[in-house]
């Protein structure tokens, strides 16, 4: 893949998804371009996998066609999947909302019905079962900056590991899922745009001191232009639904393109954007399923297809 330029196929050119390198704006929310030791610490960025604004912006999510569906062929491409995801809600200071919600959402989602048809992506070394919960952490962040670009947020989430206040990554399982307060503009990797603009939410990962750290970006839902742009729901509903998206993506391509995605049109969640169900009490988005060529949460009733 090559890192340094947006890579669209088919539908994207229309701004269906973007999947682009992993790096900070130019000189953005940078006080200094002195290297810390934070940022000597991130051997490699990826790619990053947006989830678009229902409306405007760079990449707008058109509802799914019959077209579309019937042509899907979701692929594996040779990379990781997170086989038994472990969850670190990250919170951006203490102004993110709904934190004792997301606390229970993460806690009861991975551990539900709505991870247990993920076995058909399985990959021939690698087996996707339920996940869970591991903690939560607010962080006290080393930038008061209200306009953060993926660049900062990644110097930062590794700043906070190296000072073990987030857990440290296993490489394999953690996925830390970021959120952010009212108030805090976000600028996506090259081709994303912007928070509520262009994206609601975002996932990518980048390598520190040797291990994987995967990742979730969610701005605040409430405010921004979020609440219009970013569901149908109120806002924890659409915030639920985001992250649920979010999740099921880095779980099945973690580094966006090289787990389990389709050429044309992305990951298992842009397949079914904005296509919603509940599950266990919280609003998620349904996830598209290759092998019964449609939109899903759970298995097939019957499980004459597996």
């Amino acid at each position: 893949m090559n890192t340094r330029h947006s890579i669209s196929f088919g539908i994207a050119s229309l701004g269906f998804f973007s999947l682009v390198a992993c790096s900070g704006s130019p000189g953005e929310d940078a006080a200094s371009t002195e290297q810390t030791d934070e940022e000597l610490s991130i051997e490699s960025s990826e790619a990053a996998h947006a989830m678009p604004t229902k409306q405007g912006g760079i990449a707008a999510a058109p509802q799914m066609s019959a077209v579309a569906a019937a042509s899907a062929n979701v692929r594996y491409r040779g990379g990781k999947v997170i086989p038994a995801v472990k969850i670190v809600s990250v919170y951006w200071g203490n102004h993110v909302q709904f934190t004792g919600l997301l606390d229970i959402f993460y806690e009861t989602i991975p551990k539900s019905t709505y991870f247990d048809w993920l076995y058909e992506y399985n990959t021939p070394k690698q087996s996707i079962g339920r996940g869970s919960f591991l903690n939560s952490v607010t962080l006290s962040p080393s930038t008061s900056s209200t306009k953060l670009s993926d660049g900062t947020i990644r110097k930062e989430l590794s700043k906070q590991i190296g000072s073990h206040v987030l857990p440290a990554p296993d490489g394999v399982n953690t996925l830390y899922m970021v959120h952010f307060p009212p108030g805090v503009a976000i600028s996506g990797p090259s081709g994303t745009g912007d928070s509520c603009k262009d994206f609601c939410a975002y996932h990518s990962a980048f390598k520190r001191s040797g291990k994987m750290v995967y990742y979730g970006i969610h701005p605040d839902f409430g405010s921004g232009g979020c609440e219009n742009v970013c569901g149908g729901g109120t806002s924890w509903e659409n915030l639920t639904e985001a992250a649920s998206h979010e999740m099921m993506e880095a779980v099945t391509d973690p580094i966006p393109g090289k787990g389990w995605y389709d050429d044309h049109a992305g990951e298992i969640g842009d397949l079914c954007a904005y296509q919603t169900t509940w599950v266990s009490g919280f609003k998620v988005q349904l996830e598209w399923s290759q092998r019964r060529s449609a939109c899903v949460s759970a298995r097939d009733p019957d499980h004459t297809r597996y």
